[in-house]
């Protein structure tokens, strides 16, 4: 027992005595000097000079080596910013593991670093200002190669066991990151990057990161471990991300993103944006296995042509491989709101979308301004719907869009004109018509007729049913204080409505038409008002409404035929008169022609008559 405690001495003794000349080997060697040689190393290694300002190091609990303004400069300028930089850089080494053979660095620590890295069209990714040299060509051996030599021993150094990274931390770096992909090209500015990287080995390591991602503000971070690096067949697990789009820089994402352009965010975006991450497993750069959720909070969204911003956007997803299933979203919007769920089916192909979706109290002449149409129609829109669609764009949705529902509109207003005015201007060929709208009908109701609004007086509520992006509505009803239009509406969800119909016009305009100008009473039916078949179709821009014409003139045509019909009856059949119209003969005195002769019924008398009648009933 005694032998082996003065071994364990010894051992101590020894293991304490070498740690103690490798400290003053290093308080005494001037490392600086090196740094020339060290400068050189590294330039031939990147293939760019290199230059670091000073180079010492530090002694604790083990070394640390410092490394002060180290730069990696572009050498066909002379000036200009340095194509990879880092203001200090340190790396704690354990001394205590180098007497086995272990190389254990403590932390490496990177402070205001600054790179630039590059995602070639390829899909190569490369460092700018790191070009390493590529293998050269295999050459064939010279004879002297081939040649047996002799044996020479050589005494190499002690050999390193392993090498282990307990942490890496990037402090306040700035990376920009070029992607040259053609579809969506990035040139991405990040900065105040804070990284810090644990227990790092050739597998992988536990990350947690922070940065300003398009925007002066930290608004990003995200937090999780990464493995299977080694294997090719990297995965993420138990991984968050967390990002604040409120301090989103809206002029800085057009420039970084450019095709954000195409999206007209702005002037508002705002939301906290949460990717929880249980597993993600990637191999041969395409998703193999996907878990997460995604969740977004207290959203606000605003475009251009949005007159207010869509707030209060509430988002929960569920996304693997294949599937995204909208577990709830809700956003208030022109004044009203929209609650939505479903589920996206090989979302990363061709999407395929099953939605239940509903409106509530939505405010028509805005979103119909929002979506580029001449408001026509406003009121207080609800609606739900049940159905399917395929694509990810407008254009590919409003085609492939099928299902049904129901929508309500109340307070209903006809606006920027009313229809009866542009009706009644092409009724105004037929012969006396615009004259007798000008004198017969009151000023009242022209006033009526002219005014810019023209309210629906009761709420409209129909059912409908959407085919591949066309809509019908069967039956549909508007009733107005002076027409009221009766029609079959088809509805083609990228922008244009068309319709056949009825316009009926209402007694306060036709009567005093009618009263004033009979001659013009073929128009109207028995009950005093105008009925006109038309055709209606309204577009982004523009309103036109057909009357069918040839329907009055079939109308005047039977008119004025029962009164030819009528007057030739009247002369060419001798009808039967009435007993107590004729006066008695007298005795033995002629009547002559004061007498009227009874004439008997003929079959085509009766038939003249019978068809006669029918007219009148018509």
């Amino acid at each position: 027992m005694k032998k082996f405690l003065i071994g364990v001495i010894v051992v101590v003794f020894l293991a304490a005595a070498a740690v103690a000349a490798l400290a003053a080997f290093i308080l005494t060697y001037d490392i600086n000097g090196q740094r020339p040689l060290i400068e050189s190393k590294i330039s031939q290694a990147v293939g760019h000079p290199a230059t670091i300002s000073r180079v010492h190091w530090k002694l604790g609990l083990g070394v640390t080596v410092q490394v002060d303004g180290f730069k990696i400069n572009d050498e066909t300028r002379a000036s200009g910013a340095p194509l990879l930089e880092c203001a200090r850089l340190e790396a704690a080494i354990d001394l205590v593991p180098l007497l086995w053979g272990n190389l254990r660095l403590g932390t490496i620590l990177l402070v205001d670093p600054r790179a630039e890295i590059i995602r070639t069209p390829d899909g190569q990714f490369v460092v700018r200002g790191v070009d390493l040299p590529q293998a050269s060509p295999s050459r064939p051996q010279t004879a002297a190669e081939t040649t047996p030599q002799t044996a020479v021993s050589v005494k190499s150094g002690p050999k390193l066991q392993s090498v282990h990274i307990n942490k890496l931390k990037i402090e306040n770096g700035r990376i920009r990151f070029t992607d040259q992909n053609p579809e969506f090209p990035l040139k991405l500015d990040v900065q105040k990057v804070d990284l810090s990287l644990d227990n790092i080995t050739l597998d992988g390591a536990a990350f947690d990161i922070s940065a300003a991602l398009v925007g002066p503000d930290r608004n990003f971070d995200a937090k999780g471990s990464i493995d299977g690096i080694s294997l090719n067949r990297p995965r993420i697990s138990r991984a968050s991300v967390h990002a604040d789009l409120g301090a989103v820089d809206l002029v800085e994402l057009e420039r970084q993103i450019p095709k954000s352009r195409e999206w007209a965010i702005g002037p508002a975006l705002d939301g906290k944006l949460t990717l929880e991450v249980p597993e993600a497993l990637f191999a041969a750069n395409q998703m193999e296995r996907l878990d997460s959720r995604l969740r977004l909070e207290n959203g606000i969204f605003q475009t251009a042509s949005l007159r207010s911003p869509v707030r209060d956007i509430q988002l929960d997803a569920g996304v693997d491989t294949e599937t995204l299933n909208l577990r709830n979203f809700s956003a208030q919007f022109f004044g009203g709101g929209l609650k939505a769920s479903g589920t996206v089916n090989d979302y990363m192909k061709t999407p395929r979308s099953r939605l239940k979706a509903a409106l509530k109290d939505i405010h028509l002449a805005d979103a119909l301004a929002a979506a580029g149409q001449t408001t026509r129609l406003d009121g207080v829109f609800s609606a739900d719907f049940d159905g399917t669609a395929a694509g990810t764009t407008w254009d590919q949705i409003s085609r492939t869009l099928s299902g049904k529902g129901s929508f309500i509109l109340n307070n209903g207003v006809i606006l920027n004109g009313n229809p009866l005015k542009e009706l009644l201007s092409k009724l105004s060929v037929i012969p006396g018509f615009d004259d007798a709208v000008q004198k017969q009908v009151p000023e009242s109701v022209k006033n009526r007729i002219n005014a810019p609004t023209t309210p629906i007086l009761k709420p409209l509520q129909h059912n409908f049913v959407i085919t591949d992006g066309i809509m019908r509505l069967d039956h549909i009803s508007v009733p107005t204080e002076l027409f009221n239009v009766e029609s079959d509406m088809v509805v083609d969800l990228r922008g244009q409505i068309s319709g056949t119909g009825s316009f009926i016009i209402g007694q306060a305009v036709t009567q005093p038409i009618i009263e004033g100008a009979s001659e013009l009473s073929y128009l109207a039916s028995g009950d005093g008002i105008i009925s006109i078949p038309v055709r209606y179709a309204i577009s982004k821009q523009a309103f036109s409404i057909l009357p069918d014409l040839g329907s009055f003139s079939a109308r005047a045509v039977m008119e004025k035929g029962q009164a030819l019909i009528q007057g030739f009856m009247d002369k060419a059949l001798q009808k039967t008169p009435d007993p107590a119209s004729v006066a008695p003969a007298q005795d033995g005195v002629d009547t002559g022609a004061g007498t009227a002769q009874p004439q008997s019924s003929s079959p085509l008398a009766d038939l003249l008559r019978s068809e006669i009648e029918k007219l009148r009933e018509r």
